[in-house]
C-alpha cells in the first residue's frame, strides 16, 4: 500500500514538470526571429540584426554611417551584430555613435570632395559645423589682435568716440552747463504762479546778469524735474498766498481776539440784575460792592 502511494506521488510530480517544460517558450537563436503566423524561427531580413536569443517577431534595424557627413564604416552590419562607424580625419562627432559628423572649428565642408578644408586666410570659423566667415574690417581704427582660422580680428577703440566721451573735455562740460541752464530757465518759467505776478506788478524780468549767473552752476547740481511734471509747483502758490494774506488775517482775526480776551480779564463782575419789586442789588452786586 505504501509503495503504491509513493509511485503515485512520483508520477504526479513527473507530469507537473513535463507540463511546465512543454509550456516554456522556445527562444530563437541570434540572427533569427519568430514568424508571426507559424511561430517558427526565421532569419532576420537584410539591414536588420538580432544579437541575443529572443522570442520577438522582429529584428533591430542596422546603423547607417552617413558618408556624406564625414562618417565611414568600421564594420558592416550582419544578422548578429550592428554596424560600427567613425568620423573621418578633420571631422568631429555630431552623434554619439559617430554615424553623423561635422567639420571642426577653423574648417568647413567642401561639398565637391566631401572633406573638411581649413578656412583660407581672411576667414575664420569658431563653431564646429558652420561656414567660414570673413574677418572684421577695422579700417582706420587699426588692428589690436590679428585674426586666425578660429578667431576674428580684434579692432582698437575708435579715437573719435574717446574724445567725445572724455569727461575732462571743456566743450562737453560747457555744453552740459548750457543744457542745464535751458532746463532751469524752462522750469522757473513754468513754476512761476500768476498770483505773484498780480500781487507785485513792479517786478521786472530777469536781467542778463542773472541769466549769466545761472550758467555758472556746477556740474554736480542735481537735475531739475521736467516742466511737464512740476513736483514743487503745486505747493508754491498756497505758500505765497498765505504770506500775502497774513497781515489781513492778523488784523481781522488775531488782534480782535486778543482785545476781547483782555476786556474779559479786566472785568471780574457781571452787570447787576434788578429783581422785581425790590430795588436792592442782587447777591452778585452785593459781592461786588464789598470789593474795592
Amino acid at each position: 500500500m505504501d509503495a503504491s502511494i509513493r509511485l503515485l506521488c512520483c508520477l504526479t510530480w513527473f507530469c507537473i514538470c513535463l507540463k511546465f517544460l512543454s509550456g516554456a517558450p522556445n527562444l530563437c537563436p541570434p540572427g533569427q526571429m519568430k514568424n508571426y503566423g507559424t511561430g517558427n524561427c526565421v532569419p532576420c531580413p537584410d539591414y536588420a540584426f538580432q544579437s541575443t536569443p529572443n522570442n520577438g517577431i522582429s529584428c533591430k534595424n542596422c546603423r547607417t554611417c552617413e558618408e556624406a557627413l564625414g562618417s565611414e564604416f568600421i564594420s558592416k552590419c550582419t544578422s548578429t551584430a550592428d554596424a560600427e562607424c567613425r568620423c573621418r580625419e578633420g571631422f568631429v562627432a555630431r552623434e554619439k555613435d559617430q554615424s553623423s559628423c561635422k567639420c571642426d572649428r577653423g574648417s568647413e565642408l567642401d561639398e565637391t570632395v566631401k572633406k573638411c578644408l581649413r578656412c583660407p586666410h581672411g576667414k575664420f570659423n569658431n563653431i564646429a559645423g558652420k561656414k567660414c566667415e570673413d574677418w572684421t574690417n577695422c579700417g582706420t581704427r587699426g588692428v589690436r589682435k590679428p585674426g586666425s582660422h578660429t578667431s576674428d580680428v580684434e579692432c582698437r577703440d575708435d579715437p573719435g568716440n574717446n574724445r567725445t566721451s572724455n569727461p575732462q573735455d571743456p566743450s562737453s562740460v560747457s555744453g552740459l552747463d548750457n543744457k542745464k541752464h535751458v532746463t532751469l530757465s524752462a522750469a522757473v518759467a513754468m513754476t512761476s504762479p500768476q498770483t505773484t505776478a498780480s500781487a507785485s506788478p513792479s517786478v521786472t524780468p530777469p536781467t542778463t546778469a542773472s541769466t549769466s549767473a545761472s550758467v555758472s552752476l556746477s556740474a554736480d547740481t542735481p537735475p531739475v524735474s521736467k516742466p511737464g511734471f512740476p513736483g514743487y509747483a503745486i505747493a508754491v502758490p498756497p505758500i505765497l498766498l498765505l504770506i500775502l494774506l497774513s497781515p489781513v488775517i492778523c488784523k481781522h482775526l488775531i488782534v480782535p481776539f486778543i482785545q476781547n480776551y483782555k476786556k474779559k480779564a479786566d472785568t471780574p463782575c457781571r452787570r447787576p440784575v434788578e429783581e422785581s419789586g425790590d430795588s436792592s442789588c442782587s447777591s452778585l452786586v452785593k459781592s461786588c460792592q464789598g470789593q474795592p
